[in-house]
């Protein structure tokens, strides 16, 4: 049986490589992190899961769990 893996996606875009991870069997997106309102839409919609549009230098964390 092959492993599972869990992965945060951050600065994900629109969620072409995260997809290429998906495709594989092997991965499962549980959080996506993007700046642009656009790209954030986009992987929502395609991917259905928790995602959040958070600039990465305020470092709060705690915040997006």
């Amino acid at each position: 049986m092959k492993r599972k893996y869990t992965l945060c996606s951050l600065f994900s875009g629109a969620g072409g490589l995260d997809l290429g991870f998906k495709l594989t069997g092997r991965f499962e997106t549980i959080f996506g992190n993007e700046i642009l309102e656009p790209a954030v839409k986009t992987f929502s919609a395609n991917f259905g899961i928790k995602y959040i549009t958070h600039p990465p230098t305020d470092n709060d964390f705690p915040c997006i769990f």
